[in-house]
């Protein structure tokens, strides 16, 4: 941004605003997801799900955005895209079986 704006009336007016400086000096730190992290909805946003054998459900599969917080507290939650486990695909393939057991039934 320095480069693009420094020789603008914005840039030479707002030269001496450096906003990661800022929130460093104010004690706001970033942190990052790891793929297998339980899903935690105060401090992380949940943009896709989809479905996993390497992960169980509710965990994060991949990571988006990192997230901001002060003394503890989310100011900005991470994004990520989280793992629906095994389970909707097991549940998909009982679902085609379950239709062919019920003429059975009768």
């Amino acid at each position: 941004l320095k480069e693009k704006y420094a020789n603008d009336e914005f840039g030479s007016k707002y030269s001496e605003l450096h906003l990661q400086q800022s929130f460093s000096n104010l004690g706001v730190t970033e942190f990052n997801l790891s793929p297998g992290d339980e899903v935690n909805n105060f401090r992380m946003k949940v943009l896709e799900s989809e479905v996993s054998k390497e992960f169980p459900k509710d965990t994060v599969l991949r990571a988006v955005a990192s997230g901001l917080e002060l003394d503890g507290n989310v100011i900005r939650a991470a994004s990520c895209i989280a793992s629906l486990g095994e389970e909707e695909a097991k549940d998909g393939e009982e679902g085609d079986q379950g239709s062919e057991e019920s003429p059975k039934e009768e």
